[in-house]
């Protein structure tokens, strides 16, 4: 009861928070984070195209085919913001609707969920940069590099986290650059219910090309090892 009373003030805090940065960096900032969210949007839409190509070439189905049996994953996504409920979802889809091997779907899927975490990796990095240029700080080859590191780091280290915790992880991104994280962190706090569900999507679809991926590629070499086992019994000398 203590907890839910104090969430009522959470509001002015946040409110506090953004008018201390924003009398420091200013009302350009606003426009700033349109730019912001569309940038997230256009980069997870990319993410997603990709996904949806690889997902084509290995399933050998067509794109129809490939959203009938993987859609009910996709609105949950967005539905519920939550990458473990897609799982059961990736996979009846992958196995049943696609055909690939059920052991390679059971262990990829939930692994992929748990530890690559795409969608927040996609964030931080994007915020990463987005903060770069909000303080006029320069960039380079060191820092890019710094932060494609580090946001791969810290969207691991998001496993299991809940969206408003997983946001503030984005400091481990910035502090080794030399940015400070409070405005960014308030910012993505603020539009976690705007850009959540499309990280969610990028959360999971990536995962469904990774165990694709991995399924598609055991299944190539059983198939050569199944060939080339029957071509050397097939050449095998008669010896009746």
């Amino acid at each position: 009861k203590v907890i839910k009373t104090t969430m009522y003030f959470l509001p002015f805090g946040i409110c506090s928070l953004m008018a201390v940065q924003f009398s420091n960096i200013g009302f350009a900032f606003f426009a700033s984070v349109l730019k912001f969210i569309l940038l997230i949007y256009s980069t997870a839409l990319i993410i997603f195209l990709i996904s949806t190509f690889v997902i084509y070439k290995k399933s050998g189905t067509s794109y129809a085919n490939q959203f009938k049996h993987l859609g009910e994953a996709i609105m949950i996504a967005f539905g519920t913001r939550n990458s473990f409920a897609t799982i059961p979802s990736i996979i009846t889809g992958l196995h049943k609707g696609m055909g690939f091997n059920e052991d390679k779907v059971n262990l990829a899927t939930p692994l992929g969920i748990t530890l690559c975490r795409y969608g927040n990796v996609m964030i931080f990095s994007t915020g990463a940069v987005f903060a770069v240029q909000l303080y006029n700080s320069p960039m380079n080859l060191q820092t890019l590099f710094m932060i494609a590191f580090t946001a791969v780091m810290a969207g691991m280290a998001t496993s299991g986290a809940p969206g408003m915790v997983a946001r503030t992880m984005i400091s481990m991104v910035l502090a080794p650059i030399g940015i400070p994280s409070e405005a960014i962190i308030v910012m993505l706090m603020a539009l976690d219910p705007i850009i959540d569900p499309i990280t969610t999507l990028i959360n999971v679809y990536p995962n469904c090309a990774a165990t694709c991926l991995i399924a598609a590629q055991d299944e190539s070499k059983n198939f050569k090892y199944q060939r080339s086992a029957a071509e050397g019994k097939n050449q095998s000398p008669n010896l009746a």
